[in-house]
């Protein structure tokens, strides 16, 4: 039993009050622990219902811009209630809305929230937060407890993007893998001794982290290297055609062929690029316009629709 860990920055099942999984029945086939998920959103006179959306982001944003001792200064100087606020000045300093590269992306606060709060990895490094390294090609980082197991942990490498076409997210997806394939080894160190410079909670914490991220030439277990990915596209279905009460149920069919048009294809990107080894956890949104609604939830995020 661990008496250390890693504490989340969300609480937990933060995601379900918002995502709804859709059930479904393709498979990764991966030997190790691998996971292929879909998740909707609450639908309304058929579109999909971004207000509560909107709600969970002002309420997770804080955590995704700030470190653990930033968010534990904020709680001891009486300004957690404020934290959202000030994560959206932060953000606002660190490039335009959609901006490629700042953490500013609506794509990776959702793959920051899925890998916390669904995969159950806390967060190492959010995207705004590795904006700061010019040699990290990752999307977010994560440290993954694995069952059963005290000493054994996954560094999960997080990717991301939503764009019109599912097929053409796929395609981002795994080029952007193999950028950070290539950097593999640098990230690990580089995300591990970064981590490591942050303020602990007391030196037992401190020296437990030590343990898992710069184990002694003794203790030869390190985190396996591991990939966390978020899709989100356009649900591309002709509104008109059904009803208010029929189409949630269109929603989910569509859903369900999107994602088992595309397994095989997903299956031979991971072997084309020898990655059969490593741990794939998969996570996938529908959007009515992807393109349009990521920039436009976003905006209104940070500056009101402006």
């Amino acid at each position: 039993m661990r008496e250390v860990f890693l504490k989340r920055t969300l609480p937990e099942g933060a995601t379900a009050k918002i995502f709804h999984e859709v059930h479904h029945t393709e498979e990764l086939g991966l030997r190790n622990p691998n996971q292929l998920r879909i998740f909707c959103l609450d639908i309304t006179n058929t579109k999909f219902s971004y207000a509560s959306l909107k709600d969970f982001l002002v309420d997770c944003v804080g955590y995704y811009v700030f470190d653990r001792a930033e968010i534990k200064k904020l709680e001891e100087e009486g300004h957690i209630h404020s934290i959202g606020w000030r994560a959206m000045q932060r953000m606002l300093k660190n490039g335009k809305v959609d901006q490629q590269g700042t953490g500013n992306e609506l794509s990776v606060i959702l793959l920051y929230a899925f890998l916390e709060d669904v995969l159950g990895a806390p967060k190492l490094f959010s995207k705004i937060e590795l904006s700061a390294f010019d040699q990290v090609h990752s999307d977010s980082v994560h440290l993954l407890p694995m069952p059963d197991d005290d000493s054994y942990f996954q560094m999960v490498f997080g990717t991301s993007n939503i764009v019109g076409d599912l097929g053409d997210a796929v395609d981002k997806a795994f080029a952007a893998l193999t950028e950070l394939k290539k950097t593999e080894e640098d990230e690990v160190q580089l995300v591990s001794t970064s981590f490591l410079k942050q303020c602990f909670e007391n030196k037992e914490t401190e020296n437990y982290f030590v343990s898992i991220l710069q184990p002694s030439e003794e203790q030869v277990t390190r985190p396996e290297p591991a990939f966390g990915i978020f899709l989100g596209y356009s649900i591309d279905l002709d509104k008109s055609k059904y009803t208010n009460r029929e189409y949630p149920g269109v929603v989910a069919q569509k859903i369900e062929m999107d994602i088992r048009s595309l397994i095989d294809d997903i299956k031979q990107k991971i072997d084309e690029l020898g990655m059969d080894s490593y741990s794939f956890y998969i996570y996938v949104l529908p959007l009515d316009e992807a393109e349009a609604d990521k920039k436009a939830i976003l905006q209104e995020l940070l500056i009101g629709g402006e």
